[in-house]
């Protein structure tokens, strides 16, 4: 009986994670070069995108309303939030960042606001 009830339990597992792979993700990689600005408060990050990567993140928003996207900035997971409205102000939010991507945002804030950011 209990062999019988693990194999059931592992079977609806099995079910429950394929179901959850199955479901639609957007991925979206920002380059640094798509990036006009950032700030930094404590563990919160705000990105200001160029009006190019505006327009390329709205459109792709637009075309996926209701699901998942996944966002990289420079190769690094930045957010992944499910699609709501299409993104329009050109300003994004990203909480408690990893680290790495924390410091390759330092590293970007400080080479724009040297001047050397006017790609």
């Amino acid at each position: 009986m209990r062999s019988l009830l693990l194999s059931v339990w592992l079977a609806l597992a099995a079910v429950i994670a394929s179901a959850a792979q199955a479901e639609p993700v957007v991925r979206v990689n920002l380059a640094a070069e798509e990036i006009s600005a950032v700030a930094m408060d404590g563990q919160q990050v705000w990105l200001r995108l160029r009006p190019t990567a505006v327009s390329r993140l709205q459109a792709i928003t637009q075309q996926h309303q209701g699901e998942l996207l996944e966002l990289t900035v420079a190769g690094h997971q930045a957010l992944k939030s499910r699609i709501n409205e299409p993104v329009s102000p050109g300003v994004i939010q990203i909480n408690d960042p990893d680290p790495v991507l924390r410091q390759e945002l330092l590293a970007l804030q400080h080479q724009l606001q040297q001047g050397d950011g006017s790609r």
